[in-house]
């Protein structure tokens, strides 16, 4: 308990975080600070993030450094091929829901496009060349870089490099990426959150980034089309997730869910480095602020915690009804990540397990099975990989209408299940 109080209270007042990013803003308000912008030439989402950075700072009088970097490496992205293949997919449902641009279909490109591209971003490291590159590259047109200038081979290997190890130093990893007053935003989901700093550092005529398409294309699901998702019980993402579906729930809105879960990264054998975890707990905790969802009193459940919500969750959906193994999860994501309760023992299973409506006898048959719990994660984390294509979790499917990773996609769930905006 002592050591969920103490994270608790670094999630709370930590570097990085509201209270101190406000600080921050307020001493520095009257003096214009930069938003650095990480982007790659092989980085769907990196294009994606600079047409909407471009909405965002378009008529602002907001300084902007881009800073062209390599794909991030293995020690960050653990199924590099399936990232690979998966970011054109996610980048063309996100076009397919919000004003965005982004080719249905687009293909992996060619390193010879790539390397040029990135290029002509070194020698002009601009939004609007950022955007012209990522159009000629995901569109396939290497036509299109023709007439830009291009910065020699040395030189972009050293400012390729020296970007890097600038964005490594500063405690974060990955492409497509935002700092800004030393907070980190990956994606073009966080680009509200960087305008509302702005917003609070005097930063006037700033746009709105990730607009609703007045004609939404993504398709909807039969009636009846159950929502599957695949969860672990050591990802603070799948907590927001299936804390908001609950919410959904409760509100009325009728759907079928089928919980999938699966061991932890680390417990497959995926190594996650610790700039990785320190970004990823910050950011669900800032993400959890802005939904309003309890977080911070953290009982890490890796190894035998796992081990046993997992058996409880074979237990209970041995009859094929996985309903109950969500609600179970809702309880158990709830008890882990925001009050420090340790599914280890037998009292904290047993108190998190009760308040999904589960028996001790319930509890008892999942932990005299513990192999069927871990035989249940292996399924599930075959048909993840294998049909889905994808390696992280939470990740979601609604039939054939949609198939999606991430909490902040929620939205497109919603809309494939035809509930309510």
């Amino acid at each position: 308990m002592l050591r969920a109080a103490l994270i608790h209270r670094y999630l709370a007042h930590g570097p990085g975080v509201s209270r101190a990013v406000h600080r921050a803003l307020a001493a520095v308000s009257s003096r214009r600070k930069a938003v650095e912008f990480y982007w790659s030439a092989a980085c769907p989402w990196s294009y994606v993030m600079a047409q909407q950075l471009d909405a965002v700072l378009g008529s602002a009088d907001v300084p902007l450094v881009v800073r062209p970097v390599p794909l991030g490496a293995h020690d960050v992205n653990p199924e590099p091929a399936l990232r690979v293949a998966h970011g054109p997919r996610d980048c063309a449902a996100l076009a397919a829901f919000y004003d965005i641009s982004f080719p249905d279909g687009a293909a992996e490109p060619g390193d010879a496009l790539v390397a040029r591209a990135q290029r002509t971003v070194v020698d002009t490291p601009s939004l609007a060349r950022c955007i012209a590159a990522g159009r000629a590259v995901w569109g396939g047109d290497a036509a299109a870089l023709d007439g830009l200038s291009l910065a020699d081979e040395s030189a972009t290997r050293e400012a390729l490099a020296s970007n890097a190890a600038r964005q490594r130093a500063g405690g974060h990893y990955q492409t497509g990426s935002v700092r800004y007053l030393g907070e980190w935003f990956e994606g073009p989901m966080r680009l509200a959150l960087v305008a509302d700093r702005l917003r609070h550092a005097g930063g006037n005529n700033l746009g709105q980034p990730l607009r609703r398409r007045a004609e939404v294309d993504v398709t909807r699901a039969a009636p009846g089309t159950p929502l599957e998702i695949w969860f672990s019980f050591r990802s603070p993402y799948s907590y927001l997730a299936v804390h908001q579906i609950d919410q959904w729930r409760q509100r009325g809105e009728t759907f079928a869910v089928a919980l999938r879960p699966v061991l932890p990264m680390v417990m497959r054998g995926l190594a996650v480095p610790r700039a990785k975890k320190m970004y990823l707990v910050k950011d669900a905790a800032r993400e959890a602020r802005r939904l309003g969802i309890p977080f911070g009193r953290i009982a890490d459940p890796v190894g035998d915690g796992a081990r046993r919500c997992l058996a409880v969750c074979a237990a209970i959906s041995s009859d094929g009804d996985t309903g109950r193994a969500f609600d179970f999860a809702v309880s158990a994501a709830r008890g882990i990540w925001s009050e420090g309760i340790d599914v280890a023992t037998d009292a904290g299973l047993e108190r998190v397990a009760e308040r999904a409506g589960l028996s001790r006898d319930d509890v008892h048959a999942g932990l005299a099975d513990l192999p069927a719990g871990e035989a249940l994660a292996e399924t599930n984390r075959a048909t993840l990989t294998g049909d889905l294509g994808l390696w992280g979790v939470p990740s979601f499917r609604v039939g054939d209408a949609l198939t999606i990773w991430g909490q902040d996609r929620l939205d497109l769930v919603r809309h494939a299940l035809s509930l309510g905006d």
